[in-house]
C-alpha cells in the first residue's frame, strides 16, 4: 500500500512493521497486544469513518448501485452465479480462518469471565458487518471505475483517486495500524502455541518462552525476505 503511494521500497515498510511489532510483543507479550490492539482499533475506526465520509461525500454519483448497474450490470445481478462463488469463497476463509486462528483463541482463553467474552463476541459482531459490507461495495465500485485495478487496493484506490495529501496520510496510517494489530496477533498466537504444546516436540527443554522468541524472531527473518 505505501508503495502504491509513495514508491518507498517493499523491504522498508516491512523492516519498520517487523521490528517496531516484535519490538513490544516479545517483551510484554499478550497484554502489550491487548493493549496496542485497544489504541491500534480505535485509530482504525476514526480512520474508516473519515474514509466513509470521504467517500459519501465526494465521489458524487459514482458511489452509488445506480452507477454500477449501468457499468456492470452483471456484478449486482440475482443470475450471476460467480456472486454467489465469490461469497460463499470469503465466508468460509474468513470463518474457517477465525475458527481455526490461535491468536482467537488465545483471547477467548484470556477473556476475564464468559460475560465479557461474550460482549466483546457481540461488540465485534456489530462493528465488523458494516464494514464488510462497506469495503466490498467499494471493492465492486472500484472495478466498475477502472477494470484493472488491483483487488488488494481495491478500497485505498477510489481514496486516492484525487491524490490529496490528507487522505495519503491517513491511509497510511490506517494501514500500518491494521498490519501491525494482525502481526502482534499472529506473534502471540505462534508463541502460545510452543509454550503450551512445545513439549509434545520437545520433551527436554525447560524455557519454552524463549525457544518461542527464538522461532518467531527466524519466521519473521524469513517473512521480511518474502515480503521484500
Amino acid at each position: 500500500l505505501i508503495n502504491y503511494i509513495s514508491g518507498t521500497s517493499l523491504w522498508i515498510t516491512a523492516l519498520i512493521i517487523l521490528v517496531s511489532t516484535l519490538t513490544y510483543t516479545l517483551y510484554g507479550g499478550l497484554r502489550a497486544s491487548i493493549f496496542t490492539d485497544t489504541v491500534q482499533s480505535v485509530i482504525i475506526l476514526i480512520l474508516f469513518l473519515i474514509s466513509v465520509i470521504y467517500l459519501t461525500s465526494f465521489t458524487g454519483d459514482q458511489f452509488s448501485f445506480e452507477f454500477i448497474a449501468k457499468k456492470n450490470y452483471h456484478l449486482l445481478s440475482s443470475d450471476y452465479v460467480p456472486n454467489y462463488t465469490a461469497g460463499m469463497t470469503f465466508f468460509i476463509a474468513v470463518a474457517a480462518t477465525n475458527l481455526f486462528h490461535q491468536g482467537n483463541w488465545q483471547r477467548v482463553f484470556a477473556a476475564k469471565n464468559y460475560k465479557i467474552l461474550k460482549r466483546s463476541l457481540l461488540f465485534s459482531f456489530i462493528i465488523v458487518i458494516p464494514i464488510v459490507f462497506f469495503v466490498g461495495a467499494t471493492g465492486i465500485l472500484a472495478v466498475s471505475i477502472d477494470k484493472s485495478v488491483n483487488p488488494d487496493l481495491a478500497f485505498f484506490s477510489i481514496l486516492l483517486k484525487e491524490k490529496t495529501e490528507f487522505l495519503s496520510i491517513v491511509i497510511i496510517i490506517l494501514g500500518i495500524s491494521l498490519t501491525v494489530s494482525t502481526v502482534d496477533t499472529l506473534v502471540n498466537a505462534i508463541s502460545s502455541i510452543i509454550v503450551v504444546d512445545g513439549n509434545k516436540i520437545y520433551p527436554n527443554q525447560k524455557n519454552y518462552l524463549f525457544l518461542s522468541k527464538i522461532f518467531v524472531v527466524i519466521l519473521a527473518f524469513l517473512s521480511f525476505i518474502i515480503s521484500s
